[in-house]
């Protein structure tokens, strides 16, 4: 009985599929935008992206204020499905795991996991 959901990336003429053929919601995948939202769908938040092969960022790294500014909108949504890119990504530059030398924090856990337990 085990229990999935599938939440596929919004495309091109998504809103006219059949419902039989899709579960009815998706999100977008697009870390090089401070914020994606699509109402009635997802939120979604990055802190910045910057792949490991390009020699400037196409989303600077965003400070403290700015993201937790951001986590609250997403919060404030409401949105079904309520996403962050992302936690571990380091080859697009997305990371928000915990990093005393990169953004330190008095949790130890760094200013982005702070900003999201603080808020949610």
């Amino acid at each position: 009985k085990g229990e999935w959901y599938l939440v596929p990336k919004i495309f091109i003429g998504y809103g006219g599929c059949s419902a039989k053929l899709t579960p009815g919601k998706y999100h977008q995948y697009a870390p090089a935008q401070a914020v994606e939202q699509h109402d009635g769908l997802a939120f979604t938040i990055s802190p910045g992206f910057w792949k490991a092969d390009e020699d400037e960022p196409r989303l600077a790294r965003l400070d403290q204020s700015s993201w937790c500014q951001n986590v609250q909108s997403m919060v404030d949504s409401n949105a079904p499905w309520q996403l962050v890119t992302s936690f571990n990504e380091a080859g697009e530059g997305t990371i928000i795991e915990p990093s005393r030398a990169n953004w330190p924090s008095a949790s130890g856990y760094g200013m982005y996991l702070d900003c999201l337990h603080d808020i949610y």
